[in-house]
Order: structure tokens, then C-alpha cells, then sequence
């Protein structure tokens, strides 16, 4: 997909919790209502009057709740871009592709921040450390998985070994032999897995849009087809 494909995806998300939240007012609005009509006493004969108000009170619900959902939509879209603009001035005439929060192993710690894409770059925005890197300086990108360790040892991530496998990280291997590992990709409307899926598929087509893929300077071993299901 696209990333106007995924921005439709995502539209798609908002509108199905839209639905939901208009699903649950409706409820609400049609208990009341039925307090009203069963309630005797002084709000007999006010059933006309009730409905109507009832109605203004669901459309003026429904409608704030659909203003408050475009002006966060906007809102984030406007921040993130600003605050990518800020961290990486050279690259201020880019536009974000993807924004979410996650970390990256630096070392054998994770470190907190933001991952940011645009159609030539790969950034990581964090507090104690920051970093882009150019498209054109990318030789492989890999879906991985964050494998548990015991305790105090340090994360240990691996390509996914299977298409079956769900994964959770991102590995970016460049030019100069450096391999950058994200993991624990966080989205309001997105799981963690699906959030990775997202960002492996945006920087995927803007990497194969920015390059000739593969690089013909390198010798790519072939993806893995296997299943984890074991052999006896």
C-alpha cells in the first residue's frame, strides 16, 4: 500500500471509532429517553417534547465529538511536523510520512523517542539522542522481532524468521555497515504490530521510490519462507 493508502487506512480506523462512539450515545440517549416515558407523574404528556430535546442533545453531542476528533487530527499533524522541523532543520523542506513514538537499541539500552519518515529520510527523535539518515544510504530493511531475555541481559532483536511471524521492530541496515533497530512501535489507533507493519510498508516504498533496489553492490540473502512449525 500507498502512504495515501495507509492515511485511508487510518481514516477508515477514525471513522469505525466514530461509529462506536455514536453507537454508545445512542444508548445512553435512548435509556434516558425510556426514564422519561416510564417515569409517570410530572413527565407524563411530555413525551413529543422529550424526543425532540433528547435529539438536540444527541446531534449537539455527536457533532462536538466529531469537531474534537478533526481538531486533534490536525493538531498532531501540525505538531509532528514542527517538531520534525525543529530537531532536523536540514531537512525542513521534507514532509513526514510517518510519525510514532518507539525506541531504538543504542548500545544495549533502549532508548526512548520518536520515529520519522519521509520520502528521502529516516529519523529518531529523542531526548538524549537524535539521528537521520538519507534513503539513498539504506541497503536493506527487515521486519524483526524483540525476543524476550532473562533478566538484566541486554534486548536481543532478529529478522523475522517467517512470514508468519508477527513482527514487532524494524532493522535498517545502510552503507557504511550500521544497523539501526527500532522496536516498540505505540499508536493511538494502531496495536504495536500493526503500527511495525505500517512503518516497515512506508519506508519500504519510499526506500524502493528513492533507489534501485537491491543495491547492486550487494549480495542480499534470500527471505525467509519457512514455517516455525517444528519437523519430526
Amino acid at each position: 500500500p500507498t502512504p495515501n493508502e495507509l492515511k485511508a487506512l487510518h481514516d477508515e480506523q477514525l471513522r469505525l471509532s466514530k461509529e462506536a462512539k455514536e453507537a454508545e450515545v445512542q444508548q445512553s440517549l435512548a435509556a434516558q429517553q425510556q426514564q422519561l416515558e416510564e417515569g409517570g407523574g410530572r413527565f407524563k404528556g411530555l413525551g413529543s417534547w422529550a424526543t425532540a430535546a433528547l435529539a438536540r442533545a444527541e446531534k449537539a453531542v455527536l457533532t462536538g465529538y466529531d469537531h474534537v476528533e478533526k481538531r486533534i487530527e490536525q493538531s498532531i499533524t501540525e505538531a509532528d511536523q514542527r517538531r520534525f522541523q525543529e530537531t532536523f532543520p536540514d531537512l525542513a523542506d521534507e514532509v513526514l510520512l510517518w510519525d510514532s513514538q518507539c525506541s531504538v537499541l543504542n548500545g544495549q539500552a533502549l532508548v526512548p523517542g520518536r520515529l520519522q519518515a519521509t520520502a528521502a529520510s529516516v529519523c529518531f527523535q529523542g531526548a538524549d539522542l537524535s539521528f537521520s539518515r538519507r534513503l539513498l544510504d539504506v541497503v536493506s530493511l527487515q521486519r524483526a522481532v524483540l525476543l524476550p531475555t532473562k533478566a538484566g541481559a541486554p534486548p536481543c532483536l532478529i529478522a523475522c524468521p517467517a512470514p508468519s511471524v508477527v513482527p514487532s521492530a524494524l532493522q535498517v541496515y545502510t552503507h557504511d555497515e550500521e544497523l539501526h533497530q527500532f522496536v516498540g512501535f505505540r499508536s493511538t489507533l494502531l496495536s504495536s504490530a500493526q503500527a511495525a507493519e505500517d512503518v516497515y510498508t512506508v519506508l519500504d516504498r519510499a526506500w524502493r521510490e528513492a533507489v534501485p533496489v537491491p543495491s547492486p553492490d550487494y549480495t542480499y540473502a534470500d527471505p525467509p519462507t519457512g514455517s516455525c512449525r517444528p519437523q519430526f
